[in-house]
């Protein structure tokens, strides 16, 4: 039997801990790093370059995938089908039941 292999959140947090232990054990400190200046210049640049990124490349199709995608097909409908459901009247997307006790 083939063990499948689940890295998910909980191997990624593991392995940050992992990650500080060895940090600490080699004496170098995260506080000392973030509060620098060199390391305030990093983070001032990563910050800077994540900007740039975000307004110049991803806002867009991140908004249209949230407001047309997500929204629009997704939660809404789902929304709508609850209030339905809560106010007795279904969910508008049952089959006709056909009548059949009348003759004709």
């Amino acid at each position: 039997m083939k063990m499948q292999k689940n890295s998910g959140l909980v191997g990624l947090i593991i392995l940050i801990v992992i990650a500080i232990f060895a940090l600490s054990y080699f004496g170098i400190s995260l506080r000392g790093i973030a509060e620098s200046e060199t390391g305030q210049e990093n983070i001032g640049f990563v910050k800077e370059i994540s900007i740039k990124v975000w307004d110049g490349f991803l806002r867009k199709p991140a908004e249209y995938l949230w407001n047309t995608i997500w929204l629009d097909l997704s939660w809404h409908p789902f929304v709508d089908t609850l209030k339905s459901l809560k106010a007795g009247r279904g969910t508008g997307i049952e089959p006709e039941i056909p009548d059949l006790t009348s003759t004709n």
